[in-house]
């Protein structure tokens, strides 16, 4: 690029451009005199802009005040009152991000920020996702969170959703530390944390006493036997969430536990846990792990008379038949199982007949292809009053749930002497999810079967009488068999035409049996190329 030498020269003597320079400086306006007035001007227009805005804020509470109904109408009380509506039940359970409600409701204006910041009960719970980037803050938002919740009990969620490396002068400990003021305040304690953070816990001579629930779930994995957590002196705690730590450093008042929730525990270990809880009432036992952990196995039979629920979600198809044929649950009401297969099938038909009480079982698993298998199951099903089988299958010819196996729920189909063999007598719901490998007919026929005004008593059970109800013959039932109320397919493979058409679904005979006080459901369940599903709803 050419230079323009007309208005470009150098200054080829220092001594004159500085004397040019001071000379210009005089006949000119100085511009650093000139910057300052500027700035004293901008200083000045500062000032008067945040008057301006403190004006403007007191003016809208004025508006507020007189023109707002919920602050000139409502009591403060109700106000708080309807606050505390918005806050969401702490769950332990589910794993939600931080909780902002009360700063939400606190951001509105001064009136509202004014009872937001009175009322106790928004400021009693906390879930709190710690950053190693941002953890200072946190702890300060935290230590002032807590301070306004009054003497209410506390329920506190610390989590990290990965494994973070906390080499920083700030660690999680840190943050148990700040919790550590209002332990006596303590409920619902969940901590997902680094096993590492335990050693910032109240030790077991301190007094915690309201603590009623506690979840310890470590991100990352197994955490290291050598930390420990030690509240043997708690005799409140009821709800025990244990994940990835090992039993042998825990220590509480097993006694006292009520509800149970083990994942990632050797088979030894739930039963020594199992063991040790006699009053347990609810029982959650998910991807238990293959081996032992050096613990001594009992005797004889683990009995947990008091337990009402027991769900094992065994999605590793870990060998459980030592802990499935050793725990005893009499007074069970229901029984939950998942897993890819039925490997253990022989032990969990051996489990149901034991419980005589069991009126709910559910069953979700992979693949089911042993058909002889699932009729075993069905046999063992005799007392229970709900059925939920999900099959993740997408193969018709995998599914167990065919017309063979539906004719065998059908009273009308076996003699009065065989009425014993019908399966499922009990039954009043069931639910299916899963690829259909029956029949519309078939399964019309079993459902009519067990319908209310289909259903005839034998006059004498014992002699062999009958009572021909609507003077129909061939439809005798025992009165052990069941009605049933509620039917729900969601098929996720059809066979060809079904149930696409109205000829397949024949819709007046579904129409009947809803007619006549049966719940009957039929939808469809297909996934696209991206993995999401779509329902169509047929009846």
């Amino acid at each position: 690029m050419a230079l323009d030498t007309q208005n470009f020269s150098l200054c080829t003597q220092p001594h004159q451009c500085a004397a040019e320079t001071a000379a210009s400086s005089t006949s000119n306006d100085d511009p650093r005199a000139e910057l300052a007035v500027v700035e004293a001007e901008v200083a000045k227009v500062v000032v008067s802009l945040k008057t301006l805005m403190n004006k403007t804020h007191v003016l809208k509470a004025r508006i507020n005040q007189i023109y707002s109904s919920i602050i000139r109408l409502l009591p403060p009380e109700v106000t708080s009152e309807i606050f505390q509506a918005c806050i969401p039940a702490f769950d332990m359970e589910e794993l939600d991000s931080s909780s902002v409600m009360p700063l939400l409701l606190g951001s509105v204006c001064s009136s509202w920020r004014r009872i937001a910041w009175a009322t106790p009960s928004l400021w009693a719970s906390l879930s709190l996702r710690l950053n190693t980037s941002t953890i200072n803050t946190q702890i300060s938002l935290m230590d002032e969170w807590l301070s306004r919740s009054g003497d209410l009990p506390l329920s506190i969620r610390l989590f990290s959703e990965e494994e973070i490396h906390w080499a920083a002068h700030t660690t999680p400990g840190t943050a148990i530390e700040v919790i550590n003021k209002y332990a006596p305040r303590w409920r619902d304690l969940d901590l997902r944390l680094p096993t590492s953070c335990y050693k910032y816990l109240p030790s077991s001579e301190e007094h915690l006493p309201l603590l009623v629930s506690l979840n310890l779930n470590p991100p990352g994995g197994q955490g290291e036997r050598r930390h420990k957590v030690d509240m043997s002196n708690i005799a409140q705690i009821r709800h025990l969430s244990l994940s990835c730590v090992y039993l042998i450093s825990m220590k509480f008042q097993w006694a006292h536990i009520t509800h149970l929730r083990l994942e990632a525990f050797y088979v030894d270990e739930c039963l020594e846990a199992l063991r040790q809880t006699p009053q347990l009432v609810s029982c959650n036992l998910r991807n238990i792990i293959g081996g032992d952990d050096g613990h001594t196995l009992p005797d004889g039979p683990v009995l947990l008379s008091s337990l009402q629920t027991l769900s094992i979600d065994n999605e590793k198809d870990t060998h459980i038949s030592l802990l499935l044929d050793t725990i005893a649950i009499p007074n069970a009401t229901q029984f939950s199982y998942s897993g890819r297969n039925l490997i253990h099938l022989p032990s969990i038909c051996t489990l149901i007949a034991r419980s005589s009480a069991l009126e709910t079982f559910v069953l979700e698993q992979m693949v089911m292809s042993n058909e002889a298998a699932f009729l075993q199951l069905f046999r063992a099903l005799k007392y229970v009053t709900k059925f939920v089988f999900t099959t993740r299958s997408n193969f018709t010819e995998n599914s167990p749930l065919d017309d063979d196996l539906l004719r065998l729920c059908n009273p009308t189909l076996l003699s009065p002497a065989n009425q014993h063999e019908c399966l499922l007598p009990r039954l009043q719901v069931l639910e299916y999810r899963g690829p259909q490998s029956f029949t519309w007919p078939t399964l019309l026929d079993t459902l009519e079967s067990r319908q209310a005004n289909k259903l005839y008593v034998l006059s004498d059970f014992l002699g062999g009488g009958e009572a021909d109800v609507d003077g129909k013959e061939g439809y005798t039932r025992p009165g052990s068999i069941s009605e049933w109320k509620s039917v729900q397919f969601n098929l996720t493979h059809c066979k060809p035409g079904d149930p696409g058409s109205e000829g397949a679904l024949q819709r007046p005979r579904l129409q009947a049996l809803a007619a006549n006080g049966m719940k009957v459901g039929v939808k469809t369940t297909s996934t696209d190329a991206e993995n999401k599903e779509y329902t169509r709803t047929f009846f």
